[in-house]
């Protein structure tokens, strides 16, 4: 097994419904489990965050839709108890096409057209040659994985924020406002340097029977 200085979250896609053709997903799904794609937002948590607290957010950020989840990738880099805890967020192909559409993003077509992306319509957007993988630039991919953490609503279940029961939610409230506003969740931001990102894609290789870490 490969050794790297990350905890490894893998994004809840279950409750997906896929209106790509069966060996479109197949060629996403096999290329995804290959190799983890890189950071695109950086989230810093309070170190004096209880780890119950933290377990909680990082299941919302990669939990299913259904779970009031992002199902995003967290990547939980290690660190000393000096240190702030460090989440590299990511997310798949399949989550950024299904992301994407659902922000009704305007791409280019193969015809030079603008107009709102749709997956059903995947191939219109891919002139003979383009990947799957080059159809979102690096902004685009920062937009959306923004987009979806800043989307993640309390559910009427979740009262307060595990950890603080003072912190009272209410159903629709954005967990990441409140994290921030409370200084649980103290940055976030894009991760630009592309020299790191390609260094960090290489660190983060592993085989497909390779398990993720709990917390």
């Amino acid at each position: 097994m490969t050794s790297t200085p990350y905890e490894i979250y893998s994004g809840d896609m279950s409750n997906t419904h896929l209106v790509l053709k069966d060996e479109t997903i197949n060629t996403i799904m096999n290329a995804d489990d290959e190799k983890l794609p890189p950071t695109y937002i950086v989230t810093t948590v309070s170190r004096k965050t209880p780890k119950q607290t933290l377990g909680w957010l990082i299941n919302k950020i990669r939990g299913s839709k259904r779970d009031g989840g992002a199902e995003l990738i967290v990547m939980k880099q290690h660190r000393s108890p000096q240190e702030d805890y460090v989440l590299h967020i990511s997310a798949t192909k399949l989550k950024f096409l299904e992301a994407a559409e659902e922000m009704e993003m305007m791409k280019e077509d193969s015809n030079r057209q603008m107009r709102e992306f749709t997956m059903k319509q995947l191939d219109d957007f891919l002139p003979n040659g383009m990947n799957v993988e080059d159809l979102f630039n690096v902004a685009d991919r920062q937009t959306i994985v923004r987009h979806e953490l800043e989307n993640i609503r309390a559910l009427p279940e979740d009262n307060h924020i595990p950890g603080y029961p003072t912190l009272s939610l209410y159903e629709g409230q954005s967990i990441l406002s409140v994290c921030r506003k409370n200084d649980i969740i103290t940055k976030v931001y894009p991760l630009h340097d592309r020299e790191h990102l390609k260094k960090l894609g290489q660190k983060w290789y592993i085989s497909k029977k390779q398990p993720f870490v709990g917390l």
